[in-house]
């Protein structure tokens, strides 16, 4: 027997399902209150992990256009190897780079930085450890 952290009621291990990670090998919710989150809260988790919903919502934003036609401009320019990038950061000379625009209304002016360099520009300071892994 095992008490459901959401109804709280006490219910039988089969009505939890496994999850390896916790210390009893299954879940704190119940399989009917699991079912009834999910219901619930489909259209929010569905629209945001999609990547056209997230897009969508991205270039509604006015601030936003700009760049994401900036980015599209190049990497199609890149693509087409019209534009050849070097690949080596030019602060640290770091391989694998990212381009940075200081002005998105010229879209082939740009630097190439590493992760790093580029993050300590925009938020003036190092990536997280979470931010890194998850390239």
């Amino acid at each position: 027997m095992k008490k459901c952290n959401k109804c709280e009621e006490t219910k039988e291990l089969s009505e939890f399902s496994k999850k390896t990670e916790a210390g009893d090998g299954l879940q704190t919710l119940c399989k009917q209150c699991v079912k009834m989150y999910a219901y619930n809260n489909q259209k929010k988790y569905k629209y945001k992990r999609s990547r056209a919903g997230y897009m969508k919502e991205y270039m509604l934003k006015k601030e936003n256009r700009a760049k994401a036609r900036s980015r599209a401009n190049l990497n199609w320019k890149i693509g087409n190897g019209e534009i050849r990038k070097r690949n080596i950061c030019e602060i640290c000379m770091e391989t694998n780079t990212e381009c940075h625009h200081d002005d998105y209304k010229k879209p082939y002016d740009f630097v190439e930085l590493c992760k790093k360099c580029h993050s300590v520009l925009h938020y003036g300071r190092l990536p997280r450890e979470s931010e890194l892994q998850a390239l």
